[in-house]
């Protein structure tokens, strides 16, 4: 067995260099495939796919302390689609895992990507960029089981997609968008998790986008359990976002912050202890803010 082992090992690694020198070559470079399959502690796998079109990877880490990099540019790139490649998804089961997920260009796809362990050890963490249009996308996009698990999100560009899901204690979602038309949605269940979220222009990125200010992007976020915490920030020219917030539970906390025009917030928590916070005091006007609460000894707060 150890010998098919090693055998595997060497042809994903000939063909990663097969890769790697193809790379300045145009006419070769749609329809790539990779699979990589590491089980045990400790390892480093590195996939890149440059400049193709409709190229798909999807990996097994089983074991702790593992890292995982993939890296794609160009268009109808996907990561972690069962459909496409038969050995399955993005996985990593274990401790203390890291994940890396590159995306640059347009209409690319990261679905049944799975971060798992049973609770206990460290947690996984999971860093994912976008840059471009048309990016992430599709359902179960980010999957993580356990406690103390950590996603690190960054949206660069236009009508870019993604779902994170996130199950058991003290997990935490840090998500940055900038430019227009951007969908992010986040779910937690547990408790003492976190969620931050921030909207900004894309007077940030002249460098990249033309767009001056980022505009109609969307925030969905839903928390079930007690003591989690949520926050969104719109700001620098930010304008005309829908932010729609969820919790259901106890001594849980929510707050939206903008300094800038037509925004719409809807925050909805159930249960007891809850605390509501929408602020648009910085902007021009044409806000609108939304508090619903349903149980006992619970605090709204509305400012205009």
């Amino acid at each position: 067995m150890q010998n098919v082992k090693t055998i595997l090992i060497a042809a994903t690694a000939l063909t990663l260099m097969s890769g790697a020198a193809l790379a300045t070559d145009s006419e070769n470079k749609s329809e790539n495939k990779s699979y990589v399959e590491q089980d045990g502690s400790k390892h480093e796998a590195d996939v890149y796919q440059y400049g193709s079109t409709t190229s798909y990877v999807a990996t097994t880490q089983t074991g702790s302390e593992n890292k995982l990099t993939i890296t794609q540019t160009g268009s109808g790139q996907t990561v972690g689609d069962r459909s496409i490649v038969s050995q399955g998804p993005i996985l990593q089961a274990g401790t203390g895992n890291e994940l890396t997920i590159t995306q640059a260009g347009q209409n690319n796809t990261v679905s049944n990507v799975y971060q798992y362990h049973d609770g206990d050890g460290t947690g996984n963490v999971a860093t994912l960029t976008f840059d471009g249009i048309g990016n992430g996308a599709s359902l179960s996009s980010l999957d993580q089981r356990g406690s103390g698990n950590v996603v690190t999100a960054s949206f660069n560009g236009n009508y870019n997609n993604f779902n994170f899901q996130q199950y058991e204690t003290s997990n935490l979602i840090e998500a940055k968008v900038v430019g227009d038309g951007n969908t992010v949605d986040a779910y937690q269940a547990g408790h003492d998790n976190k969620a931050y979220f921030k909207s900004e222009s894309n007077d940030w990125n002249k460098d990249y986008y033309e767009t001056p200010n980022a505009f109609n992007n969307n925030i969905y976020t839903t928390q079930f359990g007690t003591s989690n915490e949520l926050l969104v920030e719109v700001y620098n020219g930010a304008n005309g976002n829908d932010i729609n917030i969820y919790q259901s539970g106890l001594d849980n906390y929510a707050q939206s912050s903008s300094v800038t025009n037509g925004n719409s917030v809807d925050i909805d928590q159930l249960h007891d202890y809850n605390a509501a916070f929408v602020d648009t005091i910085g902007g021009q006007g044409g806000n609108i803010g939304v508090i619903y609460q349903n149980g006992y000894h619970n605090y709204a707060n509305v400012v205009q």
